[in-house]
This record gives C-alpha cells, structure tokens and sequence, in this order.
C-alpha cells in the first residue's frame, strides 16, 4: 500500500478547508469554500472533496445522503439570504 503522499495547501482558504474537514465540519467547509472562493454549490463540494482525497480525510457518515445534500442546499440558501 503507498502511503498518501501530503500536499500542502494552496492557500489560506484550502488550509481552514483542511482544518475544518478534519474536525468532522464537512458542511460547513463546503459553506465557507463556497462563500470564500465565491463558487457555486456543486463546484464548492467538488473542491472540499478533492481536498478531503488529497488528504486521505473521509467524510463523516451520512453525509452522502440526498437528505444530507438537501439539507446543504437548504442552509446555503438560507444563509444567502441573511
């Protein structure tokens, strides 16, 4: 087995990414990804997801529902409108 080779981060907002996927906030980085890189939501999830991949962090169970990504788009609207 090869050993998950570290990557650092490029920047600011993919090291706070980093920091809040490995205490278990995969919401709320894919929130502040999206808000900071001023992306939409699916490329907002794309890039926390190939961030958690580059360092082997796994999303919390249950994440991977359409109740949890209901819930995403949910709060994300929400949010947007505060």
């Amino acid at each position: 087995m090869e050993p998950i080779k570290k990557i650092l981060p490029y920047d600011r907002t993919d090291r706070k990414i980093v920091e809040l996927l490995r205490e278990n906030k995969y919401l709320d980085a894919v929130k502040f990804c999206k808000e900071e890189k001023e992306l939409g939501l699916k490329e907002a999830k794309e890039h926390v997801d190939s961030l958690a991949t580059s360092y082997g962090i796994q999303r919390p169970k249950g994440c991977g529902s359409k109740a949890a990504v209901l819930f995403l788009i949910a709060a994300v609207f929400v949010y947007s409108l505060l």
